[in-house]
């Protein structure tokens, strides 16, 4: 996951933190390159791609000239509608030494990015297509939308004028230098994880939907205009989004929900540059006292945002009690009178384990 940068500021060279929408925070300028197919191996003197699926897992690579090489990575193969999708893209260094790799601005796609302000100070990004396409005709289709693009996003701050990537031997750890720099001003593992359940379509509203059932194309691209292709497909019957599956031993027992949302408010104040504030408040309303609980959004921004109540079996959430977590969820974005799922898990002080997906909406505090 991408970690919240700890900046020293009277040393970096900042564009100003944006809180805007979507397309105006990317600052891509990408010229198409030379590409190879997914499907098999072929080498040009751009890259070499190799497609390959080991433990279930769903990943393709690309190797170039100065010795870095891009990876995608896919938690599976295979989803049902409503199940997170995870990606992995990262950037490592092949060779045994220090990789000094100037930018060049060659980016494959102009709508890759890591999260809705774009790829941030990453030299790459992911973008996902509806349909089965390879590295040959990709190019040419309209990418889904991940993100709310009629959304207000605070982006993190992003650096200006970044000349060079300073690779560690052997790694994807990078020392990231502006202009003319002889010092770096911070260093980056350059890998980045992305969750989404859907996207987002014009109907006539943004309205948020699932993955339907079929095949997608994952593509990650860098900005030496190296390009990967990855696929999974969506298929079988939608997970129901508000159905508490609780197991007993063999016995499962649906329709159960000892958890109420009380209310989810944000953005709290103070506003925070880095993402929004929110608060959730939850209340038991089941006979047993619930001993873990958490609330998890998958779809506001490049990670998961896991809000983590203190419950335990020393201090039991009691029936009918409540209790309330707030988290900054960075580079977080959402918008009023549109619904999220909310994942809420936990554990009955009798051991019941129960497991559920409610849609929610984000409300702004009154004062």
């Amino acid at each position: 996951m991408k970690k919240v940068l700890n900046l020293i500021f009277p040393l970096l060279i900042l564009t100003s933190v944006c809180m805007i929408a979507v397309p105006a925070c990317q600052s891509m300028k990408p010229t198409v390159t030379t590409v190879t197919t997914p499907d098999q191996t072929t080498s040009t003197p751009q890259n070499t791609l190799v497609t390959t699926s080991f433990g279930g897992v769903n990943s393709a690579s690309s190797k170039s000239s100065d010795g870095l090489s891009l990876s995608l990575s896919l938690n599976a193969t295979t989803y049902q509608p409503g199940q997170p999708v995870t990606i992995v893209i990262d950037e490592t260094n092949t060779l045994p030494k220090t990789n000094n790799v100037p930018t060049s601005n060659k980016w494959p796609l102009t709508a890759l990015g890591v999260g809705p302000c774009g790829p941030i100070n990453y030299p790459f990004g992911i973008a996902v297509f509806k349909g089965n396409y390879t590295s040959l005709n990709v190019l040419s289709m309209t990418p889904l939308k991940l993100y709310n693009p009629t959304a207000m996003y605070s982006c993190p701050a992003m650096l200006s004028g970044i000349s060079t990537y300073e690779f560690e031997p052997l790694s994807d750890s990078a020392a990231i230098f502006q202009n003319s720099g002889t010092s770096p001003v911070l260093t980056e593992n350059m890998n980045s994880e992305i969750h989404s359940t859907g996207y987002w379509v014009t109907n006539p509203n943004e309205t948020l939907t699932d993955f339907d059932p079929g095949v997608y194309t994952v593509v990650g691209g860098d900005e030496w205009g190296d390009l990967v292709v990855a696929h999974f497909t969506v298929s079988g019957a939608p997970l129901t989004t508000a159905t508490t599956s609780i197991v007993t031993g063999t016995t499962t027992t649906q329709n159960q929900q000892p958890i109420e949302i009380v209310s989810v408010l944000g953005p709290l104040k103070p506003f925070n540059p880095g993402g929004p504030m929110v608060e959730i408040t939850l209340k038991n309303i089941n006979v047993e006292p619930v001993v873990s609980l958490t609330a998890n959004f998958t779809n506001l921004g490049p990670r998961d945002f896991n809000f983590e109540f203190d419950v335990g079996t020393t201090n039991p959430l009691l029936p009918g009690a409540s209790i309330s977590d707030s988290l900054i969820l960075i580079d977080a974005g959402f918008n009023s009178n549109v619904s999220y799922p909310l994942t809420i898990e936990g554990t009955l002080q009798n051991g019941v384990t129960f497991n559920y997906v409610l849609q929610i909406e984000i409300v702004e505090p009154s004062n």
